[in-house]
């Protein structure tokens, strides 16, 4: 009888999860803005709330401020992305001249390197490369489909323009309701609810914040270093690898690729290998001390969980799935830590810190804010800091013992050294 139970929930729970993936897929269309437009409600809801709170503005005109801050900021990157794009699609090789001269550039190149490789990949006759014979067309076709992007673009971005403004004035009253679906309000399961809803908001919105600002940080660093080298597109390349890099493992390996082909074609290979150590230590940095630092424990999502959810979401969403699979799952898993039987769940889709013990030392010592963002107890800040250092009491207790106890735990020693009650009254 538990045997066949046990087939049925699983039957259930596989026919829930399709049904749920079905849903997810063919209604995209609705699901995607509605997402987006929750994702930026939970980052700019603080600032929103100071507006209303602090400086007594309406809560519409607090939005309408807030979104108005948005949209400029948006507009000015579009008009920058325009005329980048313009720019490198000028700067491209236009003529056939210009195209075979570049092509013995990239041979001559890649000759000096592998010589096999080369005659394999590139041969001798400009006519005979595939690449030579499709580039031009993928180009043109992606040049005559780009005022369909920029339209379909514009629609969503109005649409999710809207959205948030909605959430952003019915925000209070949408979780309260949300929380009375579990019970009135008094109630535990009621205000849990609202709690968990919260603590999800609060890990979508401080991975999107410290991610954005990180970017933005190594978009400037990337800028600047490849200006110094001499790249012609040298900030169109760091500002890419800045949106890139949203996309976890794929999107920082296919933004390294335009500033090193541009290097290896106009000064050469030296040049390349310039930047592509150079890109390789940023990303390292970033990955492994910067960004693991910055970042609250419970948002931090081991790489099992965000390869499998990047697969997932690109499935269902696609490109616009990749960058929001981390955020998606960041909130998944927030929600699993604060609802009671999920925890063991949202503890399967986390990590140990990965930023060097040293480094989280001097964090946990310069910024005491550091630890209530990782969930730091003072005990566990102390262990962090001093993990294996003995008091000066367990020290002379050891010592008092002699060399026969040495190996006893610091806390036995203690305890052997300390006189015993009858000794006290003895002594007394």
């Amino acid at each position: 009888m538990q045997e066949n139970n046990f087939t049925v929930r699983v039957g259930v729970a596989a026919l829930a999860l399709l049904g749920l993936v079905t849903a997810l897929y063919f209604g995209r269309a609705l699901l995607l803005p509605l997402v987006i437009a929750l994702m930026l409600a939970t980052v700019f809801w603080p600032i929103v709330q100071h507006l209303h709170q602090h400086w007594h503005l309406p809560r519409v005109l607090a939005g309408a401020l807030v979104l108005l801050a948005f949209v400029a900021l948006v507009v000015s990157f579009a008009l920058w992305a325009l005329t980048a794009i313009q720019q490198l699609v000028q700067e491209l090789p236009q003529t056939y001249e210009q195209q075979v001269r570049v092509y013995e550039i990239i041979r001559r190149n890649v000759q000096a390197i592998s010589p096999e490789f080369a005659e394999h990949i590139l041969p001798p006759h400009v006519e005979d490369s595939i690449f030579f014979k499709h580039f031009d067309q993928f180009v043109k076709t992606q040049t005559d489909n780009l005022p369909f992007y920029l339209r379909t673009t514009v629609e969503n971005v109005v649409l999710v323009l809207f959205l948030v403004l909605f959430l952003l004035l019915e925000g209070e009253m949408l979780i309260q309701r949300f929380g009375q679906i579990f019970g009135p309000l008094t109630e535990q399961h009621a205000q849990a609810a609202i709690k968990a809803l919260h603590e999800m908001a609060l890990a979508v919105r401080s991975y999107i914040v410290w991610r954005s600002l990180i970017n933005a940080g190594m978009a400037v660093f990337l800028g600047l270093f490849f200006a110094q080298l001499g790249l012609r597109q040298g900030w169109t390349w760091a500002i890419l690898a800045g949106i890139l890099t949203f996309v976890p493992y794929i999107g920082p390996i296919i933004a390294g690729v335009p500033p090193a082909i541009e290097a290896f074609i106009s000064p050469g290979f030296g040049p390349a290998t310039v930047v592509v150590v150079t890109y390789l230590v940023v990303l390292l940095v970033e990955g492994y001390i910067i960004f693991p630092l910055v970042i609250g424990r419970n948002v931090q999502l081991n790489a099992t969980t965000v390869l499998l959810a990047c697969m997932f979401w690109w499935v269902v969403w696609g490109e616009v799935g990749l960058f929001l699979a981390v955020p998606l799952m960041a909130g998944v898993r927030a929600i699993c830590l604060h609802v009671p039987g999920w925890e063991a769940w949202g503890n399967l889709m986390g990590m140990d810190p990965t930023a060097p013990s040293w480094v989280r030392k001097l964090a946990a010592r310069l910024f005491p804010t550091w630890r209530a963002l990782h969930g730091l107890t003072i005990e566990q800040d102390q262990e962090a800091i001093i993990p294996s250092a003995e008091s000066a009491q367990q020290r002379s207790a050891r010592q008092a013992l002699g060399p026969k106890d040495a190996s006893l735990p610091a806390e036995t020693a203690v305890s052997r050294s300390l006189p015993k009650t009858g000794e006290l009254a003895d002594s007394a």
